[in-house]
């Protein structure tokens, strides 16, 4: 079975991201950025509010770092161990202009400076009208105590859209 460059990009770079933690002796760093005026994806609660991390991982576009969401019995994101969260990783180009309602392009981006992955994007559009054309993003998330033997299970869910029920 042959998949597309786009869904080839998404898989590798969920696999990259799940594959337990990057980080070693030789693994870069990435000053904490002040987050003052964005929005966190986490509570704004200050005992749930993210941590930057500051180990790097490597992806096919380039290093990215998430951050740490604590633990937490919020109503949106309840999380029963500190995790790292990579938000908003592109693996497809947005759907505008001459794209739309065509298949997804194979993402024509990548950098050489660490990204930091800290805001969650707009999820698709749903029945309701909710949403942004603009949402071919990942979300990767792992344990925050994972190692580079860490053998960690891998969940992927798939939006189907379709403006179905």
């Amino acid at each position: 079975m042959r998949l597309s460059p786009p869904i080839t990009a998404a898989v590798a770079a969920l696999a990259l991201g799940l594959s337990g933690c990057s980080s070693s002796k030789s693994a870069t760093t990435t000053p904490v950025p002040s987050h003052s005026g964005t929005t966190s994806p986490a509570s704004a609660a200050p005992s749930t509010s993210p941590t930057p991390l500051v180990a790097s991982v490597d992806a096919p576009m380039g290093p990215m770092a998430g951050v740490i969401v604590h633990a937490n019995d919020t109503f949106e994101q309840p999380i029963i161990q500190d995790v790292e969260a990579f938000y908003g990783i592109p693996f497809a180009e947005p759907p505008f202009g001459d794209l739309r309602f065509r298949a997804p392009q194979e993402l024509n981006d990548s950098w050489t400076s660490t990204r930091l992955m800290d805001t969650k994007k707009s999820h698709c559009v749903d029945s309701t009208g909710a949403g942004h054309e603009d949402c071919l993003y990942l979300n990767v998330f792992r344990p925050a105590n994972a190692t580079a033997d860490s053998r960690l299970p891998v969940m992927a869910w798939i939006f189907g859209g379709g403006f179905v029920n």
